[in-house]
């Protein structure tokens, strides 16, 4: 498999997986909200809040590729590698973890736009049913 091949199977997976969490937010706050509202506000409501919530986990996967959990990460990596068998650290400092992390950011480094574009897809809907 090339590269550019798995790049898109991962374009694709992120956005399944985006377009999936959407829905049943969406699903959720449709059938969970007031129902002494109009169908269409209650349309309105439900894909605003799932269109915040997934916009929102596309600005952690901005900070997340940023580095900004690399502390984190390494604690769980080395806690992880620990408890197998061998019992040693996968990585010895946070800084050689960031180090190993570094390729893996240059390659991904717009894997949040397939998270927004569902986004804005739950943004219009909120506009048009808020507009008629």
């Amino acid at each position: 498999m090339t590269e550019r091949t798995r790049k898109l199977i991962d374009i694709l997976i992120q956005f399944a997986i985006a377009t999936v969490i959407g829905v049943v937010l969406f699903l959720l706050f449709y059938y969970f909200s007031n129902t002494d509202l109009e169908n269409k506000t209650r349309v309105c409501n439900a894909s605003f809040i799932s269109g915040f919530i997934v916009f929102g986990l596309g600005g952690f996967q901005i900070i997340g590729n940023q580095g900004t959990f690399d502390l984190v990460g390494y604690g769980f990596s080395n806690l992880i590698s620990v408890m197998k068998k061998t019992g040693e650290k996968k990585y010895k400092d946070p800084v050689e973890y960031r180090d190993a992390r570094i390729e893996k950011r240059k390659r991904d480094k717009f894997n949040f736009l397939p998270i927004f574009a569902v986004a804005v897809v739950f943004f219009v809907i909120a506009l048009i049913t808020f507009l008629i």
